[in-house]
């Protein structure tokens, strides 16, 4: 349900976690529909991004994270996360255990 936030978070976690990375970021894009200004949900859309290896997409969705909420470290985390993989290094597990 793209109209309750955390929800939607929910979900796309889940499909990232069971490699259905496609539907993660298309949770993330319908839950920006609904919340377009939520800094949060464009971090989501950018983790869905690096999990399905669209890196400059990612990147793109982190940037517009940090500038909707630039004091946010979540969104900053994501941004460094995103730099350090398009430089080579494995990204993390983003699966709770």
């Amino acid at each position: 349900n793209p109209r309750q936030r955390d929800v939607t978070w929910e979900y796309m976690i889940e499909c990232i976690c069971t490699g259905k990375t496609r539907e993660a970021v298309e949770a993330a894009q319908a839950a920006l529909v609904v919340f377009a200004a939520d800094a949060g949900l464009m971090a989501n859309l950018g983790l869905a991004l690096l999990a399905d290896g669209q890196l400059s997409n990612a990147r793109d969705a982190a940037d517009r994270a940090v500038a909707a909420d630039p004091n946010d470290p979540i969104n900053r985390g994501l941004v460094a996360e995103i730099s350090a993989v398009q430089k080579g290094r494995k990204p993390s597990n983003y699966c709770p255990p």
